[in-house]
Order: structure tokens, then sequence, then C-alpha cells
């Protein structure tokens, strides 16, 4: 997470527009896909899976 307040650069590096903006990057910091505005938790574990994330609960055991 950054604070655009307190690091004003990351806005112009990442190209933030919006806040909140939500940027769901590989390992590699490459951009996967990119979000401005709300996103529930509904939402944001679906755009996961999309992406090929299989996210577990928490004290879930596979």
């Amino acid at each position: 997470m950054i604070d655009l307040w307190k690091q004003p650069e990351e806005a112009e590096k990442y190209s933030i527009r919006v806040v909140p903006t939500l940027i769901f990057l590989d390992p590699e910091q490459n951009e996967l896909y990119r979000h401005e505005g709300v996103m529930t938790e509904e939402m944001l574990l679906k755009k996961w899976k999309e992406l090929g994330f299989e996210l577990k609960e928490e004290g879930k055991q596979p």
C-alpha cells in the first residue's frame, strides 16, 4: 500500500489519477490489472481468481 500524501512521486510512477486505485502486479512488478475506485471484497476475490490466483480463507484447510 502506498500513501500518496506521503509519497506523491509514487502517483506519477504508477500513473495514478484517482484515489483509490488498486494495481495488481505479478512477482516481476508487471501490471496485471488496474481498478480505479472502490472494490468490494467479493469483487477483489473474483478478480484474483480471474487472474489465476486461488486464495484460501484463513484458518481453513485445503
